[in-house]
């Protein structure tokens, strides 16, 4: 601990948050306390990155009481993480997936912790009591604020890591941690990876607009329409309205919307930009060749954001009704030799 002016002891500030820290360490118990309850969540956390990629869980938003989303495996990125490290020649190389790191990086710090405290640390791991800590833990039953995992879908087949055991008792030992001399260090790596595993399996998938909600109600002798937005995950076959519980087939509210779309007016890049959405490519070349043969008949011009009737500046893009390029996408499907390509 440094003295000041006098003599007088002189907190250290935290590395992490800046907090005085009354024994002199980097790294204030509150930080201390963030760190133990983040390694207390990592049994948990392995067990269900290893149900998913066993596909043993299923996940769902439950915004519809069915369709595919209820068959659809927790959605964890198995996309390799975007940080990079040079190679000796300078190339780039990937580094490892968001497991594999937290396995790593766990493994490092517990093995570090453990030398600097003069502990064997292979004499540690396989203690049925830890084991039987980490067991607890991937359960939940030791997290009050989670409750014990009842599901068996939620409970993962595989054996308990080393690392996980690891985690426990650096968990347990939060004087060795705090003692080790790199303690800052360690904090800012171990909830790194931490949360880059977290953000790896809490991702729930997107939701897709569907429109408003149909069903019609007398209530004092007036027509009421529900009108609640319907969204959906990608994928599903039905979809259901969160405010009244009515549902509709995605399929039939995809018609209605491409319906609707048929009347509304686009430019060429707006075109080329929207068709692959709706299962259809077309360049932008074929565009201009329609309407240079006057196949596509212009429906208005933009002018400054808004669509006019009229040409009012040279630049002004022409618009083109949806369903009229749709019509053509259907001919010329329906001439080509296979079928498709344009």
């Amino acid at each position: 601990m440094r003295r000041g002016k006098g003599g007088y002891a002189v907190a250290e500030p935290c590395n992490n948050c800046d907090r005085p820290t009354s024994d002199g360490s980097p790294i204030c118990t509150t930080c201390l306390g963030t760190l133990r309850s983040e390694l207390l969540a990592v049994p948990g956390l392995i067990a269900d990155m290893t149900i998913t990629r066993g596909r043993l869980d299923r996940v769902s938003r439950n915004t519809n009481g069915g369709g595919k989303s209820s068959e659809s495996a927790l959605p964890i990125r198995e996309r390799i993480d975007k940080r990079i490290t040079s190679g000796r020649n300078g190339e780039v190389q990937p580094v490892v997936r968001p497991l594999d790191a937290l396995v790593t990086q766990l493994g490092l710090t517990a093995r570090l912790v453990a030398e600097h405290a003069g502990i064997d640390l292979d004499d540690v791991l396989g203690n049925a009591g830890l084991h039987q800590l980490a067991v607890n833990l991937r359960g939940g039953r030791l997290d009050p604020e989670l409750p014990p995992r009842t599901d068996p879908t939620l409970l993962t087949t595989e054996a308990v890591l080393d690392v996980e055991e690891a985690a426990v008792w650096l968990a347990h030992n939060p004087r060795l941690v705090a003692a080790y001399p790199d303690v800052a260090a360690l904090f800012d790596d171990v909830t790194s990876v931490i949360a880059g595993a977290r953000l790896a399996v809490d991702r729930l998938p997107e939701l897709s607009y569907k429109g408003t909600c149909a069903y019609t109600e007398w209530q004092g002798g007036h027509e009421i329409t529900c009108g609640a937005d319907l969204y959906v995950e990608r994928g599903e076959d039905f979809a259901r309205c969160g405010r009244c519980g009515s549902h509709y087939d995605v399929r039939a509210l995809n018609k209605s919307i491409i319906d609707r779309m048929h009347e509304m007016n686009y430019t060429a890049q707006e075109l080329t930009d929207l068709l692959p959405e709706l299962g259809h490519r077309v360049t932008g070349s074929t565009l201009r060749s329609w309407a240079h043969r006057r196949q596509l008949t212009p429906r208005g011009w933009k002018h400054r954001g808004r669509i006019t009737d009229t040409f009012i500046h040279r630049n002004d893009p022409p618009v083109y009704r949806l369903g009229d390029v749709l019509a053509l996408v259907e001919t010329r499907r329906e001439s080509s030799p296979t079928g498709q390509g344009l």
